[in-house]
């Protein structure tokens, strides 16, 4: 397995865990796996590209990176957006303890589009 095969085979397992813990009603933890499923995605793809792997959790930071090499990559921060941030938010006590039935459907949709998307830009 290349590299980049092996971040977007982490990436896929990220996106299938999270939607096991839907079933489990581990929403919170589901959430942040969809976040983790966008993030080495974008990684797979720099790594696919050629370049140096960046030690970020920032999806919008990855995804520059992207732009730079392929404006095509601008179709999926709407996406990125609604994930960016989820790698923290649920995983400590706060007001919201976790996230509600639509922010879960609406993240585990959105990371499959990014997961979808790199994977078709590797191929």
């Amino acid at each position: 397995m290349n590299p980049h095969e092996e971040w977007l085979f982490k990436a896929d397992r990220d996106l299938k865990g999270a939607i096991g813990m839907v079933d489990l009603k581990l929403e919170d933890l589901a959430v942040y796996h969809a976040q983790q499923c966008a993030e080495k995605a974008l990684k797979g793809y720099l790594v696919f590209s050629s370049i140096p792997l960046v030690k970020s959790h920032d999806l919008g930071r990855l995804l520059s990176l992207c732009v730079d090499l392929d404006s095509d990559f601008l179709d999926i921060q709407d996406a990125l957006q609604s994930l960016d941030g989820l790698d923290t938010r649920f995983r400590y006590p706060d007001a919201h303890l976790v996230p509600d039935e639509n922010t879960t459907k609406e993240t585990l949709e959105c990371a499959e589009i990014v997961l979808n998307f790199v994977v078709n830009k590797c191929l």
